[in-house]
Parts: structure tokens; C-alpha cells; sequence
């Protein structure tokens, strides 16, 4: 077995993925016309590595679109541009848009629906595939929808009771809802 210092950081160079193929090893090695490619191709494979972990961190994290240069969409877009047909990468990217059409639902059950608006827009720009955001655009428009008919059913209860203040107010909040 090998021992030593050139063994252990030979070892170290295999974990890391940077040795250099048999036919490269001599004094053309660390320089020349065939380093440089050779390099760039190492290069890459650890900006993608990198950029995964990243990734991956800050979906634990909870920053899947947040802060702008620090999140997982933004790492997952790092690694597409590097390597366009990244399965991982496109995989988070479809757990980004999901995440992000969940809090958007949720936003509307809350009745706030311009925030869920918005998320979807956002949302539309994680993905080529608009169908989930599509589909949760029509959710949104469904709860909207509901809480109107809820509204003008109070409005109305409000009015028969001669209350029109409180009429005043629900019609209020009708009309802001738009639609």
C-alpha cells in the first residue's frame, strides 16, 4: 500500500473527482492545450455539485424563493444554466413552483388574493409548464368565487335585518374583491 504525504493527498484528489486521466499524467499535465478543457469539465461538474448541495440546503432551509440570490430556485437555475438537461435540477425546480402554488392557495383561503396572484406569477416563471400554475389560477378564481356568493349573502341577511351599516360594509368589501 502507498503511504505518505503524495498518497494521502492522491486519495484526497479521487474523493474530490480531480485527478487527472492516465493518458494526462507527464509534463503536459498541468499545462498545455489539453489542461485546459480538461479543467474546465472539473470545473463545471463542481460548480454543479456546489450549486445542488446549495439547493438542497435552502429547501431545508425554507428559503425556496427568498431571498433572491440565496434560495433554491435561484441554485437550481444556476445549475440549468450550467448543465440544461440536469434531472435533479429540473426536479427542484418542480418542488420550487409546487412549493410556491401551495402558498398561493393558501394565501387565497386566507383571502388574500393579491398576494396569491402575485405568488403565481412568480410561480409561472420557475417552469416552462404553466398547467399546475394554470390550475391553481382557476382554485384561486373558485375561492374568490365563493367567498363573493358568501359576501352578497350577507349582504342581503344585513339589509332584511335593516342593517345597513353592516350592509354598507360587506358591499364594500364585495366590490373590492372585483371579479
Amino acid at each position: 500500500a502507498l503511504t505518505g504525504k503524495w498518497a494521502d493527498t492522491h486519495s484526497e484528489e479521487i474523493k474530490r473527482g480531480i485527478v487527472m486521466p492516465a493518458d494526462r499524467v507527464g509534463p503536459r499535465s498541468q499545462t498545455g492545450p489539453k489542461a485546459t478543457p480538461y479543467l474546465a469539465i472539473v470545473d463545471r461538474q463542481a460548480a454543479i455539485e456546489r450549486n445542488l448541495a446549495s439547493a438542497v440546503g435552502a429547501e431545508r432551509a425554507g428559503r425556496i424563493d427568498q431571498p433572491p440570490g440565496d434560495c433554491a430556485w435561484f441554485y437550481y437555475r444556476a445549475v440549468l444554466d450550467l448543465d440544461a438537461g440536469n434531472q435533479d435540477a429540473m426536479q427542484g425546480l418542480e418542488r420550487v413552483q409546487d412549493d410556491m402554488i401551495g402558498r398561493a392557495l393558501e394565501f387565497a383561503r386566507e383571502m388574500d388574493f393579491e398576494s396569491a396572484e402575485r405568488l403565481l406569477e412568480d410561480a409561472l416563471l420557475v417552469r416552462e409548464d404553466r398547467a399546475a400554475v394554470d390550475a391553481a389560477y382557476e382554485q384561486v378564481r373558485g375561492i374568490r368565487l365563493e367567498h363573493a356568493g358568501e359576501l352578497e349573502v350577507a349582504a342581503v341577511q344585513a339589509m332584511d335585518a335593516g342593517d345597513f351599516n353592516a350592509a354598507e360594509r360587506v358591499l364594500i368589501e364585495l366590490i373590492a374583491l372585483g371579479d
